[in-house]
């Protein structure tokens, strides 16, 4: 990471931080981290401040003293937010409880977007599990959810293959059969995301409508680019969990950590593997020096 010049922010939701990965010297890693109340997305301000989502809330960390901290906290209430884009002032987040995008500022919450199967009679439950969103041009573009259910909690009855992709300007499933996508990310009429439940990179090229699929292996969540190098998040799968004990046998092999691909010719060029006291990982940010 010393060769990329980047300090790696990571969202480590079971234990209550974000870290942030550096190194100084370009052989050992260094890491510092910042307390946090169930950390999910995370995005960058304008001035490079890291602005993370919590159970209860939008938080504004400044990270690049020795001990980060957290200057601002925008309450929500429990809203269960996932990925989240920093745009002019507000916060555009994915509101998996109530199926929706909602722009969040320090005064209000306000819905901007619901999955055209989505109505008054649905809106208030978790019934799709909405969960990733990738940005074109300061505008959400393609999200994520689990299945396009419209009963409470439906997501959980096809965890395996009921994943959807849709695109979020013309409100239309764009891919359907998807093992429980996740971080949605567009780069040159592409859309990149994550197949937790098969270890998979699938990338959706929206001029030939050819969908790629990349093995990576492992419960895969949190995708972002730097450069040529795409980093992905690996989570290991969590024990106590009727939902995760769906996914294949091979995922339970491998530890949490970090994959980083080189785009151009999609290989593995570098793998780092957590402690065993980190399991689940929701979002990684790399972090560009200034």
């Amino acid at each position: 990471m010393a060769e990329l010049e980047i300090t790696l922010a990571v969202s480590t939701y079971e234990r209550g931080k974000v870290l942030f990965i550096f190194s100084n010297d370009g052989t050992n890693v260094r890491t510092k981290s910042v307390s946090a109340n169930r950390s999910l997305g995370l995005a960058l301000d304008e001035n490079l401040d890291l602005i993370m989502a919590e159970k209860t809330g939008i938080s504004r960390v400044k990270w690049k003293l020795q001990s980060p901290f957290v200057i601002e906290h925008w309450n929500t209430e429990n809203l269960d937010i996932h990925d989240i884009f920093w745009c002019q002032g507000s916060v555009l987040a994915v509101n998996t409880k109530f199926n929706c995008l909602t722009r969040i500022d320090q005064h209000k919450s306000q819905e901007v977007w619901r999955p055209f199967f989505i109505n008054q009679k649905n809106q208030f439950f978790d019934t799709c599990h909405l969960n990733g969103m990738a940005i074109k041009e300061n505008q959400p573009f393609a999200i994520t959810a689990l299945s396009d259910s419209i009963m409470p909690q439906g997501w959980r009855q096809n965890i395996i293959e009921g994943g959807i992709l849709l695109d979020a300007i013309e409100n239309k499933i764009l891919l359907g059969g998807l093992g429980m996508p996740h971080s949605p990310r567009y780069k040159n009429e592409k859309i990149y995301f994550l197949q937790s439940a098969f270890g998979l990179l699938s990338i959706f090229d929206l001029r030939n409508k050819q969908l790629q699929n990349i093995a990576i292996g492992g419960m895969l969540r949190g995708l972002s680019f730097y450069g040529d190098y795409i980093f992905i998040a690996r989570s290991q799968i969590r024990k106590n969990s009727s939902t995760f004990s769906k996914l294949p046998v091979a995922h339970r092999h491998f530890k949490a950590g970090v994959v980083v691909l080189h785009r151009p010719s999609k290989q593995i060029v570098s793998e780092c593997i957590f402690s065993d006291e980190i399991e689940e990982i929701f979002d990684i940010l790399p972090i560009p020096k200034v």
